[in-house]
This record gives C-alpha cells, sequence and structure tokens, in this order.
C-alpha cells in the first residue's frame, strides 16, 4: 500500500489538472509483498495514468487493494468510456491503442503502457486483467503473490539489498543492453 500511496501522490498533480480526484480503500492489515517496488511502481503508474487520461473531468478513479489468503489484488477503475470489446483482445499488445475516446485536449498514448505493466507484473509473479464486466468505465486488476502468514513473523530481505548481495546492477552499463538487463558490476 506504501508503493500505491506513492505513485498517487506522484501523480495527484496530473489528476488535479483535470480535476479528478482518488478513493482509495486498503485493508487494515499492511500488504506484504516481495517484489521490486520500483518495477510494480512502473506498473502501477501506466495503469492510473491511462485512467487520469480516459476519465471525465471531475471524475473519481477509484484504487481497491485487498489481502486474500494468497494474493494481494488491486483493482484501478476509471469513469472512462471504457475499453471497446473488439479492442479487448489486442489490450496488452505492444503499440496497440483505442484511438479518439480520451478526454478532448490529452494527449494519446504510445500504446506501450499496458503492454509495459503486464510484462513488468509477469517478471513479479503477478498480472493483470480488465474486468470485462465492469460497465462504467475501465477496471484494471493486478494480481500479485501475498507473503503468507507464517513468513510474515520472519524479517523480509528487502529486493534492493538481496540485488546489492547478487553482485549485480539493474541498471544499464552499456547502450547495448536491453532495457531491465541486469549486468554485472563493475569494481
Amino acid at each position: 500500500s506504501e508503493i500505491v500511496s506513492t505513485v498517487l501522490a506522484d501523480l495527484e498533480p496530473t489528476a488535479r489538472s483535470k480535476q479528478l480526484r482518488f478513493a482509495v480503500t486498503q485493508p487494515q492489515e499492511p500488504i506484504r509483498l516481495n517484489t521490486d517496488p520500483n518495477r510494480l511502481s512502473q506498473a502501477i503508474v501506466n495503469i492510473v495514468a491511462n485512467a487520469i487520461r480516459f476519465s471525465p473531468i471531475g471524475g473519481i478513479i477509484t484504487i481497491n487493494m485487498e489481502l486474500s489468503a494468497n494474493q494481494a489484488v488491486i483493482r484501478i477503475d476509471d469513469q472512462g468510456p471504457g475499453i471497446p470489446e473488439e479492442f479487448r483482445d489486442k489490450l496488452f499488445t505492444r503499440f496497440s491503442r483505442v484511438a479518439g475516446d480520451h478526454a478532448p485536449g490529452t494527449p494519446q498514448g504510445t500504446g506501450l503502457g499496458l503492454f509495459i505493466s503486464q510484462n513488468i507484473l509477469h517478471e513479479l509473479s503477478g498480472g493483470i486483467q480488465l474486468d470485462s464486466q465492469y460497465k462504467s468505465g475501465a477496471r484494471f486488476i493486478i494480481r500479485l503473490p501475498n507473503i503468507p502468514e507464517f513468513q510474515r513473523k520472519r524479517p523480509v530481505a528487502r529486493y534492493a539489498s538481496a540485488v546489492a548481495r547478487s553482485g549485480f546492477s539493474t541498471k544499464r552499463k552499456t547502450d547495448d543492453a536491453p532495457p531491465g538487463s541486469r549486468v554485472p558490476r563493475s569494481k
């Protein structure tokens, strides 16, 4: 939930420029994920930025976080035009975008955000889907493995310290390295 709060704080000025507000619900118990917070943030930013782009002026973007026995679930709802049924099978493919349905004066995206978010979430052992039953805009559902209760009682190593111990960096060292590749650190 800290990750979502940080993302929303970062995107709040953009939402405010369209007079949008965020309605957030979260469980009493903290959601604990053994994940890369930067990558998860990137995936959530893409989805919430789309919700901002497609929402009408003065709308509400709802973020609902839930905890189940084995997964954390984040639902992001907007009040935009929704996703046309004929476009849904292409939704998570590279460079796919719904033309003409975003709010006037809002720049159209590149069609990479949902593709990137889906790939990130798969890397994090999670997933994303469009809720096709939601009819008041678009609802995206993110699912990530939750740290089981018995493991919560033990300290969980943070991703950054695990990377530091590994001797690898997630930063690119050369222009030849693909984005997100891990190359050995130079000593």
